[in-house]
């Protein structure tokens, strides 16, 4: 970068401290100063054109990947050999959706990654321009209007609003209000068969020591609002099946959401003589994804009653398991899946009383990796890894089923390789879908009206 260039970026600020938007200061050579809030910069950040409209860069810089619906304009930038999101903001919302997602990152939610805010931006003659939030792009990850261009299997509406219903109970037990939700703000990833959700917008969210039962609630109702008018813009544009009633849908998450947060916070009372029960609630939230930090346990007076709530749950119980075994860095349903095929493995092998971490050593590099490394350089693209191992396991079982006898696994990946993957899109990229060209009809419906 010349000594020209590097006088635009006169002022560098630590990633706590806050940008103020006041008036445009110029450097020495009268050029406006950019502000940069970053935890870690990238020098070659330095090197894009942040004085032109973020709609005006150059498509040479721009990343082919789908977009989601959103108010401000966003792109995503190829940059040191990775993909990043910018998003033209207000400096004000830009540096506080910066900070959001860094303590959402900070206590272990699923959301997109933060990068810096870079504001004080002005065009060569001087116009002002928004500042622009920049996150990590997301690895393997769609909208949702993305997944639906695909041609998913039925029932897929359902699966994303269940990962939604997960999100947003995660994110409410961290004290984080939402304020927006909906698909639109959230990215999906794989997850065995099912999804898992990231939050992606945090601009309306707020982080309080933790939320009452009327704040989640308007919460739930934002986003049954929300996903209803989504589903009707997919159903405008023949992406939903005519059975699929968009409000009916919508109307879900409020259940899954609710029977979720009961299970995961409700005390339970029984007596005495049923112990077993406090073992049986840990176990159930463990299949949940669930680990308990804590239990508060008490008695009545007489002792012949006893009542448990747990203090402290948090997700991830079977990916940090997987991985503490394994090194494996996979979704909490990807991990459960890989789990139950490491507990077959050791069955078979007859090493139940063997040290768990050598069996799981063992299974990693004469089950797992043969699998995943089987695939065609070609095709490894389609799916992650985790993904690919849980798809040709599926791929044996109804061979086996259609066979009437048990396959192999090499058969199984055979034909996995020839007949099912090269079907698949890319979806470490999901090159030639522009989402933005998917109709929508509404941006705020009424969802009361039936037939919509």
């Amino acid at each position: 970068m010349s000594p020209e260039d590097a006088a635009t970026f006169c002022r560098v600020r630590p990633p706590t401290a806050a940008v103020s938007r006041g008036p445009l200061a110029p450097c020495h050579d009268g050029r406006v100063a950019l502000e940069i809030t970053a935890a870690r910069l990238d020098p070659a950040m330095l090197d894009l054109p942040w004085s032109l409209p973020l709609e005006d860069w150059p498509t040479e810089l721009l990343a082919a990947l789908p977009r989601g619906i959103s108010r401000h304009v966003v792109r995503f930038v190829k940059l040191s050999g990775t993909v990043i999101a910018i998003k033209e903001i207000k400096a004000d919302l830009a540096t506080r959706e910066y900070n959001m997602l860094r303590f959402l990152n900070k206590v272990g939610q699923p959301c997109v990654v933060p990068l810096g805010v870079i504001s004080g931006r002005a065009t060569a003659d001087g116009q002002e321009l928004d500042a622009c939030l920049i996150t990590q792009h997301l690895q393997w990850s769609l909208p949702y209007r993305a997944l639906f261009s695909q041609g998913l299997r039925p029932n897929t509406e359902q699966r994303l609003i269940d990962a939604l219903a997960v999100l947003l109970v995660r994110l409410h037990l961290t004290g984080f209000w939402w304020g927006d939700v909906s698909l639109s703000n959230t990215l999906f990833r794989r997850d065995a068969g099912a999804f898992s959700a990231y939050l992606v917008d945090a601009e309306t969210g707020e982080i309080r020591n933790g939320l009452s039962d009327g704040q989640r609630e308007h919460d739930l109702d934002i986003a049954r609002v929300n996903i209803a008018g989504e589903l009707m813009d997919l159903a405008a544009g023949g992406f939903l099946a005519d059975s699929v009633d968009p409000v009916a849908i919508s109307q879900t998450i409020l259940d899954r959401y609710r029977c979720l947060w009961r299970e995961l916070t409700e005390r339970q009372r029984f007596e005495q003589g049923d112990r077993w029960r406090v073992e049986e609630r840990i176990r159930r939230l463990n299949d949940l994804g669930f680990d308990i930090d804590e239990l508060s346990i008490s008695t009545d007076i007489g002792g012949t009653t006893i009542q448990i709530q747990p203090k402290v749950v948090d997700a991830g119980h079977h990916s940090r398991r997987l991985f503490r075994l394994t090194g494996l860095d996979v979704e909490e349903n990807q991990a459960r899946r890989l789990l139950n095929d490491l507990d077959a493995y050791r069955a078979a092998q007859d090493r139940q009383n063997d040290n768990e971490e050598q069996v799981a050593h063992d299974w990693l590099s004469q089950v797992y990796e043969p699998i995943t490394r089987a695939i065609p350089r070609d095709l490894t693209r389609k799916l992650e890894p985790a993904e690919v191992f849980h798809e040709i396991l599926e791929n044996r079982w109804y061979m086996s089923e259609t066979a009437g006898h048990d396959v192999s696994i090499e058969a199984a990946i055979i034909d996995y390789v020839r007949n099912v993957l090269p079907g698949k899109p890319d979806e470490v990229t999901v090159l030639g879908v522009d989402t933005i060209e998917m109709p929508v009809i509404a941006m705020f419906p009424d969802v009361n009206q039936p037939g919509r």
